[in-house]
């Protein structure tokens, strides 16, 4: 999986990206753990995640599961063994000009919507 602008986790995760990350996507703060150590490990797949986290393997398969449903990260499937049946995926965040330009919609959706509200207080 190719990376142009890879985020960094240590400029990304702060306060205001893990709100409106929540406010947006409607994810819960596990969810929004998960996603910044998928950030700081592109390529990981479940089991390493889990590991490096100290959480339960189905838990962050779960917040995996929400995190690539709303767009947050992608997966890639990987042969086990060459010539061998059975796969698995890795598992890599948006790069920082996506995550930019989803948040930047999903907030001028969301600016759009209030004043509309505003507006109609007549």
């Amino acid at each position: 999986m190719e990376h142009l602008n890879p985020l960094d986790v240590s400029t990304c995760d702060i306060p205001e990206i893990r709100e409106l990350l929540s406010m947006f996507y409607r994810i819960s703060v596990s969810d929004i753990d998960v996603f910044f150590s998928v950030c700081g490990m592109p390529g990981a797949r479940v089991e390493e995640i889990s590991c490096s986290m100290g959480k339960d393997k189905s838990t962050v398969q779960r917040c995996i599961n929400r995190l690539y449903s709303s767009g947050l990260i992608k997966r890639e499937s990987k042969c086990c063994i060459e010539g061998k049946k059975g796969r698995f995926f890795i598992y890599s965040s948006v790069s920082k000009d996506e995550l930019r330009q989803m948040l930047s919609l999903r907030l001028n959706k969301w600016y759009s919507l209030c004043s509309s509200v505003v507006d109609s207080l007549d």
